[in-house]
């Protein structure tokens, strides 16, 4: 099974938005920071967007659903094994992290306190291990047939790797640290870069596949 024109712009314009609507919602909120705050900021209690932004995290998981589905039915074909756990780390990370998001919010400070922030705290956490995976197997998928885009997915992965690795290490770091670790201070830039980098195998995975 192939990906017509139509699913192709779809995948692409549904991943562009990912990276474009935390900006666009930003802008209504005084004081956020891309640069240093997370997205799920956006969704907390005393947000002024987050009924949007709420509505807007359920949009992308079922998002992410049918795109899981979507590439699922077009590489099975082309080896069973890593197009099933793409599928699989794609819903997880869309029921986990986004579904999950937008029905228990983020806390209005790091602790975990309530069963809702316990929620979203462990199941942000867990989806988005298991999507940073994602790249991997899409490098798997297109060894054979397209061996210089999967590597240069390999080498996106592993920058996927370090920059979310970066983004889970800053949640340790005060403001007042200095040298190169004050580099991990700017959560949202990490974060942001991160996904950037797991979405770009989805939106190649889709183009290739004609």
């Amino acid at each position: 099974m192939t990906i017509n024109k139509m699913t192709q712009f779809v995948i692409t314009l549904v991943l562009l938005d990912c990276l474009v609507t935390p900006f666009i919602l930003g802008a209504f909120y005084p004081k956020y920071s891309h640069m240093k705050m997370v997205l799920s900021v956006l969704g907390a209690k005393k947000s002024p967007v987050r009924l949007v932004y709420n509505f807007w995290m359920a949009c992308l998981g079922i998002g992410f659903i049918i795109i899981g589905f979507k590439l699922f039915a077009s590489y099975k074909s082309t080896w069973y094994i890593p197009s099933m756990l793409l599928l699989m780390v794609t819903i997880s990370y869309a029921i986990l992290d986004c579904l999950v998001s937008s029905i228990f919010s983020v806390g209005d400070s790091k602790e975990m306190l309530t069963l809702a922030e316990k929620l979203h705290g462990y199941g942000s956490a867990i989806g988005c291990t298991l999507f940073v995976l994602g790249g991997l197997f899409a490098t798997m998928l297109l060894w054979k047939n397209h061996p210089l885009a999967a590597r240069w997915l390999l080498i996106c992965w592993l920058m996927a790797i370090l920059t979310f690795g970066a983004f889970v290490s800053g949640d340790n770091v005060t403001q007042s640290v200095s040298g190169i670790k004050k580099l991990l201070i700017y959560n949202g830039l990490w974060q942001r870069l991160s996904f950037l980098l797991m979405y770009i195998p989805y939106i190649v995975l889709s183009l290739l596949k004609e």
